[in-house]
């Protein structure tokens, strides 16, 4: 990290609050020995982040880029990337700060030096060296630094390979469970496997989404398909929803709804379990109660799709038309499991 013209710096923070002044990593030791560091408070507002880049050991940070909309907020996790290329011709390409994945715009004072400071300073998660009033109040995880610049399409599946950890995590029905926006968050299930012959699926869910169309729980394409439909939570209107459970997703399916006369789906924990067992026969059971049954049926165990929780993972054309662009699950979902067995329920 030494007299190069290439770095990036990524990372995970949630901070407490966004009034004070406060250092969130840095290699530098004020006006004596420095690099770069990243602060959040004056000269940055205070709910922007800012990135120094000094042109001297001494220089008391004259040259930076800060965000502009980034609009943090106290308690909520946000990720960072920092891509930093000397060799660029001016501030905009030589400084990109990135949230979340997503390049933010910046506003520049001074001129980003063509290359970074050799600085004996060490690197420090929380604070920045001689000023003790800087500390970083709040939470960083997963910090990483690449000599390299990485481009906009590494920052982005960097975020996505990683949000699955930092989905808001709240109270759920047993423990903690994971609240999924209804806009982009959902669990990537990187390793691929083949799901078992013979199955059981199983899940906590509480719904929260105002709107009427299928919202995913789980889904690997040539297996398994747990979602709901239909779901409008606006009207109060459940005549319509349904729980559904879609056997050998994408070829040959076989559908297993559950439709609620009684159960208030909307905004209520619900128990959904779904098995394939040794006679043939495809199960769906609603909070431990048996709801329909098929038999004589075949089962696919194709190991080449991902799966994915809140999400779909495969070509959009097996969503229903007026679905395709609205299919994240919003609410939250607890306690899942997929056995390779068929689950006595009950």
């Amino acid at each position: 990290m030494n007299a190069a013209t290439k770095l990036t710096i990524e990372f995970w923070m949630k901070p407490i609050n966004v009034a004070d002044v406060q250092v969130l990593i840095s290699k530098w030791n004020y006006y004596t020995d420095g690099s770069w560091g990243f602060q959040m408070g004056s000269p940055i507002d205070t709910d922007e982040i800012g990135v120094f880049i000094l042109e001297s050991p001494t220089d008391p940070g004259n040259q930076y880029g800060k965000t502009t909309d980034a609009n943090f907020v106290g308690g909520d996790w946000y990720y960072i990337t920092m891509v930093y290329d000397g060799d660029r011709a001016n501030n905009v390409d030589r400084l990109k700060i990135y949230v979340d994945g997503t390049q933010k715009l910046l506003t520049f004072t001074g001129t980003i030096p063509s290359s970074l400071v050799n600085s004996a300073a060490p690197v420090r998660i929380g604070t920045i060296g001689g000023l003790e009033d800087r500390y970083f109040n709040g939470a960083i995880d997963e910090a990483a630094v690449y000599s390299r610049a990485l481009t906009a399409e590494e920052v982005k599946a960097h975020y996505d390979a990683n949000k699955a950890k930092f989905i808001e995590w709240v109270g759920g029905k047993y423990g903690y469970a994971l609240r999924f926006d209804g806009v982009d968050d959902y669990v990537n299930i990187t390793k691929k496997f083949a799901g078992p012959q013979y199955y059981t699926i199983e899940s906590w869910v509480k719904p929260e989404w105002e709107g009427s169309c299928e919202q995913e729980i789980f889904d690997k394409v040539e297996w398994l398909n747990l979602r709901i439909d239909n779901i409008n939570v606006t009207a109060g209107d459940i005549s319509t929803s349904n729980i559904t459970l879609v056997h050998n997703r994408g070829i040959s399916e076989v559908y297993l709804r559950h439709w609620p006369e009684d159960l208030r789906i909307s905004k209520s924990w619900v128990h959904i379990a779904g098995t394939f067992d040794l006679d043939n026969k495809a199960r769906l059971y609603i909070n431990g109660v048996l709801s329909q049954e098929i038999q004589n049926i075949s089962t696919n165990d194709d190991s080449s799709n991902y799966a994915m929780m809140g999400d779909f993972p495969g070509d959009t054309s097996l969503i229903h038309n007026d679905c395709r662009n609205n299919i994240n699950f919003n609410g939250l979902i607890d306690e899942v499991r997929i056995l390779n067995i068929a689950r006595p329920m009950g």
